[in-house]
């Protein structure tokens, strides 16, 4: 038997990825994973059980409408090639753009990992979404915010974001120097409009300053508009790997999770999604800012560990010195803990879901040559 994982990025960009590697290797399962390089070179170092599909991705809906395509008839020769027993799909474009594919050849037979949106509220789209959860062995959603526009479905259950897992991390202390207060943004870096007010709307401040570090993706423009808007209370740092975070996070004192394009009636791709930072925020005991009006501000006032802001607000800088004034240590740390040992939970049952689905496909797969 063996299974082929569907990446519609690099490895870098699909960090959960890791977590269906480990149960297939920890249960002797044979398998490939196809990743999308998107800047057409190939990948400098590939692994044996890797394949790369190098098609430069363009700037413009359009432009990348038609690349979708192309990928799409490419995957799929490499699908009917390659003649995988089962498949697992990560995130939500490349099921939908596979659908059909998946529904007459690997009805039952494919997990679908669903973590992206952008046409929501385009009803056929929803509509395939649907069908392909229920064609699915078991479908993840990496937010209960999805639930906003998911029909339920018994196959769906929570696969969070996590990836760097350290219950037992402490820290020394908080907001030790008021006066001097670092709020860091930190995974793939880009700029929202609400980020983008935010920026400018303290662009004076003494107080505060701002971190992006991490890679940063082609469309984002800090740099240009930093310098457009004489912004010099920003500093930037390059791409990290997961091991890095413990040292990262000793100099955030707040974690930027405000990533909105609209002040009211958000679009669901901003308001349901929970970031990696959400578990970062847990996991390093560093408070979180969040869009007010989101998923992610409902989750993290539940739990006590950050709070939310409009950043088209112009006296926003209020908002940040009233949270420092009245933070509690002890309430945060316990909101904290709350959280992650819910999300363990959650996480056990969604790799005891995937170890239980591989063990079915395997011996599906065995029965096949017993003939007796």
């Amino acid at each position: 038997m063996k299974i082929g994982i569907i990446c519609f990025w690099d490895r870098h960009a699909t960090p959960y990825l890791a977590k269906y590697e480990q149960v297939l290797r920890n249960n002797d399962i044979d398998f490939e994973v196809i990743f999308w390089n998107r800047s057409g070179k190939g990948a400098v170092a590939k692994r044996e059980n890797e394949l790369d599909i190098n098609l430069i991705s363009p700037l413009g809906n359009f432009r990348k409408m038609l690349t979708f395509l192309i990928w799409r008839r490419k995957i799929i020769k490499i699908l009917k090639d390659k003649k995988y027993d089962y498949l697992i799909v990560l995130s939500t474009y490349p099921a939908v753009l596979l659908s059909r594919y998946l529904f007459k050849q690997y009805k039952g037979k494919f997990i679908f990992d669903i973590r992206d949106y952008s046409l929501e509220s385009f009803l056929p789209f929803k509509w395939v979404v649907m069908k392909l959860i229920n064609s699915s062995s078991f479908s993840t959603i990496s937010s209960k915010g999805f639930m906003r526009w998911l029909n339920p479905s018994e196959k769906i259950i929570i696969n969070h974001n996590i990836t760097y897992i350290d219950i037992g991390y402490n820290r020394v202390s908080f907001f030790q120097n008021k006066n001097k207060v670092n709020i860091t943004f930190v995974g793939n870096v880009r700029l929202d409009t609400q980020t983008r007010f935010m920026l400018f709307n303290m662009r004076y401040s003494n107080k505060y300053s701002f971190g992006f570090v991490g890679r940063m993706l082609a469309e984002c423009d800090l740099d240009e508009f930093c310098v457009k808007e004489n912004i010099t209370n920003v500093f930037k740092k390059g791409p990290f790997v997961e091991n890095d975070k413990p040292e990262i996070y000793k100099h955030v004192d707040i974690i930027n999770a405000v990533y909105a394009n609209e002040e009211v009636n958000l679009r669901l791709a901003d308001s349901t999604p929970l970031p990696n930072r959400v578990y970062d925020a847990a996991i390093f005991k560093c408070p979180i800012v969040a869009s007010r009006g989101t998923f992610l501000a409902e989750l993290i006032t539940e739990y006590n560990i950050g709070f939310a802001v409009n950043g088209f607000d112009t006296s926003i800088e209020n908002e940040f010195n009233k949270y420092i004034n009245e933070f509690n240590e002890e309430t945060f740390v316990n909101g904290c803990n709350r959280f992650l040992a819910d999300v363990m939970k959650e996480e056990n049952y969604f790799r005891q879901s995937l170890i239980n689905t591989v063990s079915i496909w395997k011996n599906n797969n065995l029965s096949k040559y017993d003939f007796i």
